[in-house]
């Protein structure tokens, strides 16, 4: 007999809201699966489909758990170098990697075309970082005249390097976008990060791969650059990134007024009833208690934007503030608004910032292009006129900016 289709939806609904208690029924089924599949599963013939060789891999990131000889398993995985391979031993599975049985990356040449003077990468011991785990490879570089240099061929493939003279370790492109996604919307840490990868590749504690972390943070930074230079179209600039103007990276506000983008023809000569539609709000942000250590320098870890966002530039803007040193602080008469009082009297040994300072848009919380500088000794009211010289903090020429401050102590 047939059944209507809104009796049927109703079934269903009514099975959702009990599909644990119906799953329940059937958990020792799912056990027993689990424990028929770390053995050799359905496939128990010793010969491998090709009937040359014994079936004894298996991959774990190929679909399914087909069983097939090392010959054929390398034929699958010719351009499949971040698999993680198995092996029967008669007992049960050993993790193996495809460069221990025979797999090399050859850079440079289209498809499974062999090289004609492949060069090995630098001691022969290349680690790739996929969100899979960390894999040792065997990589080839092309050596042929026509060669594009060692950089290009990798990045040709996907493959970001932690160095760019005699790489040793890379990260795939599609690690380093995972990870920047995950950040934004999970709050992950980088070391809980790698700390998870490194826990895919073995988590016994047996074979710990060697420790990457440092040029994954190097790796992950860079490509942040990167992208925020090709996001804002500096790739197509003749003159390259070094003609990046100030704040030419940032994202403006889409609802503050912007001359030539959303404001009418005439807003200059607006009545003075309604020129209010066209003023701009502004806030003065500051905390300090965004302190950071004194723990590197700019020869070991220097600053990649250069006042290209967000931040100021750092040369102008601590330029400004050594000159306003002997500047007197003026004090604040407002109960209850003591962060400006107290500044100097915080201690600021070993510390590169005792705080942030930020100018904000007042209604939507949006940084203004130049407009976020660290606070150094002294948290002073006129280190904000330092963030406020910097060129490119407010590019707008409107009616009216109403400014407003908020200090979080």
């Amino acid at each position: 007999m047939f059944e209507p289709e809104e009796s049927t939806k109703q079934k269903c609904i009514i099975l959702q809201g009990k599909a644990l208690c119906v799953w329940q029924s059937d958990a020792d089924m799912f056990l027993e699966e689990f424990l028929h599949l770390d053995g050799r599963g359905d496939y128990t013939q010793d010969g491998c489909v090709c009937g040359k060789e014994d079936a004894i891999y298996r991959c774990r990131d190929c679909h399914g758990c087909e069983l097939l000889c090392c010959s054929c398993m390398i034929h699958i995985h010719e351009r499949q170098p971040f698999h993680r391979m198995e092996y029967w031993d008669g007992t049960y599975f050993n993790m193996i990697t495809l460069n221990s049985m025979g797999i090399r990356l050859q850079l440079g040449h289209v498809g499974s075309v062999q090289c004609g003077n492949p060069i090995p990468a630098f001691n022969d011991d290349f680690v790739i970082i996929d969100f899979n785990g960390i894999h040792e490879v065997g990589l080839d570089y092309c050596g042929c005249g026509s060669a594009q240099p060692y950089i290009i061929q990798l990045l040709c493939i996907h493959l970001f390097p932690a160095m760019t003279i005699n790489p040793k370790t890379a990260a795939t492109f599609r690690v380093l976008d995972y990870f920047q996604m995950l950040s934004f919307e999970s709050k992950i840490s980088a070391f809980e990060f790698y700390s998870t990868i490194s826990r895919l590749t073995d988590n016994t504690g047996i074979r710990v791969p060697k420790n990457h972390y440092e040029s994954l943070l190097r790796m992950m930074r860079e490509w942040h650059f990167i992208k925020q230079m090709k996001r804002a179209g500096q790739g197509h600039h003749p003159k390259g990134i070094a003609a990046t103007k100030p704040g030419a990276c940032a994202v403006l506000c889409p609802a503050c007024p912007h001359p030539g983008k959303n404001l009418p023809d005439g807003w200059e000569t607006a009545p003075p009833d309604i020129q209010f539609l066209y003023a701009l709000f502004l806030t003065i942000d500051a905390n300090f208690q965004l302190a950071r250590h004194n723990v590197s320098s700019n020869i070991v870890d220097p600053g990649l934007n250069h006042g290209y966002a967000f931040f100021v530039e750092e040369q102008a803007y601590k330029g400004f503030l050594s000159s306003q040193e002997r500047s007197i602080q003026e004090t604040s008469t407002c109960s209850s608004h003591h962060a400006v009082n107290f500044a100097d009297t915080r201690v600021s040994h070993s510390l590169a910032a005792t705080g942030a300072d930020t100018i904000d848009c007042a209604q939507h919380n949006f940084k203004w292009p130049c407009s976020v500088g660290d606070l150094q000794k002294g948290e002073r009211c006129m280190m904000y006129s330092g963030s406020k010289k910097c060129p490119n903090v407010c590019p707008l020429s409107c009616i009216c900016i109403m400014v407003s401050q908020s200090v979080e102590i």
